[in-house]
């Protein structure tokens, strides 16, 4: 069979049309419109200081992301009702975090109930199913480093405690176990810095 050049001119465009939809599809989807730090806490069910106690660096790969769900250790609940020592939320579909996407480290965290027990995404038989969500798929801000009894916010550092009050959340009172922040418990007057 004799291919013409006229075919071969042809089928160059198809292929290509063909990769480039295909690359598309598997792209993340941007967000239409990512919600300010406010719009987050305002829209959060659950927002947590916690840490991931199976972290292991060597779990992401750069090609295809991370683990679709992850364990998150409540250390301590600034809104929502309190879900229990351990929760489990999205994190990774593929290569793209619409999930919360967190290290090893102490994070304040922005949930949203998964109250369909759907997937993170809209996929098909995608068997990912996690209690929580990131906050408005992902469009939002998901996590913010806990270092010590201080919120990094973009490098400044402000007191849990203050951080909460500030977007009309309760502090990190202590319950129980719980109530650990960072790497050391919290001041003995939290409660009162709330007030």
């Amino acid at each position: 069979m004799r291919v013409t050049k006229k075919a071969e001119f042809l089928a160059v465009p198809g292929l290509l049309f063909f990769l480039l939809t295909v690359q598309a599809s598997l792209a993340c989807e941007p967000c239409d419109k990512e919600l300010s730090l406010e719009e987050t806490a305002d829209a959060a069910d659950l927002v947590i200081v916690g840490q991931r106690p199976d972290y292991s660096p060597d779990e992401t790969d750069p090609r295809m992301g991370g683990p679709p769900v992850v364990n998150v250790r409540v250390d301590s609940v600034l809104k929502g009702a309190d879900p229990g020592p351990t929760i489990q939320a999205a994190s990774w579909f593929g290569m793209c975090g619409y999930g919360i996407v967190i290290g090893g480290g102490t994070y304040l965290i922005f949930l949203e109930k998964n109250e369909h027990q759907k997937s993170a995404v809209e996929y098909p038989d995608y068997p990912f199913i996690a209690d929580y969500l990131s906050v408005n798929s992902g469009c939002a801000v998901k996590a913010l480093p806990v270092e010590g009894d201080y919120v990094n916010n973009e490098g400044i550092r402000v007191p849990v405690a203050e951080f909460a009050r500030g977007l009309g959340l309760r502090g990190p009172e202590a319950s129980g176990a719980r109530g650990r922040t960072g790497s050391g418990m919290l001041p003995a007057n939290a409660g009162a810095l709330l007030a």
